[in-house]
C-alpha cells in the first residue's frame, strides 16, 4: 500500500490516518485501503427443499407446495462493520464485527388452484 497526504479522511472511505493524526488535516498521512484490505467475506451456501402435491380434483388444478428455507439453519455472518476510524487516528472497536447474517430456517405452505 502506498502513503499519500491527502486533505481529508473520508470518514471510512477507505482513506485511514497514519500519521500525524492529531496535526491539521493537510498535514497527516492517509494510507488507502481499497475494497477487500481487511479480507473478504467467505461463500455461503444456503440449502433448501421443496415438494408440491397435485390434489386430484375434477376440473380444477388444486397444488400444495411446502418449503423450507435454509434447511440446516446455518447462521452465517453476511455483513460486518467497515467503518475503521470514528476519527482520524481513533480506531472503531466494532470494526470488523458482524452485523448481518443469514434468515434462519423458515417454512412456507402455498395453496394454489386454476379453474
Amino acid at each position: 500500500m502506498m502513503l499519500l497526504e491527502v486533505p481529508f479522511s473520508g470518514g471510512g472511505s477507505g482513506w485511514i490516518c497514519v500519521a500525524d493524526c492529531k496535526k491539521a488535516y493537510n498535514l497527516r498521512t492517509y494510507q488507502f485501503t481499497g475494497l477487500g484490505a481487511f479480507g473478504r467475506m467467505p461463500w455461503t451456501f444456503d440449502w433448501g427443499a421443496s415438494v408440491t402435491w397435485t390434489m386430484p380434483v375434477p376440473d380444477v388444478d388444486l397444488k400444495v407446495r411446502f418449503s423450507v428455507y435454509n434447511l440446516l439453519n446455518k447462521q452465517t455472518t453476511v455483513r460486518v462493520r467497515t467503518r475503521y476510524e470514528v476519527t482520524p487516528g481513533v480506531y472503531r472497536e466494532t470494526f470488523g464485527e458482524g452485523s448481518n447474517w443469514t434468515a434462519p430456517r423458515s417454512a412456507q405452505l402455498v395453496l394454489t388452484y386454476n379453474f
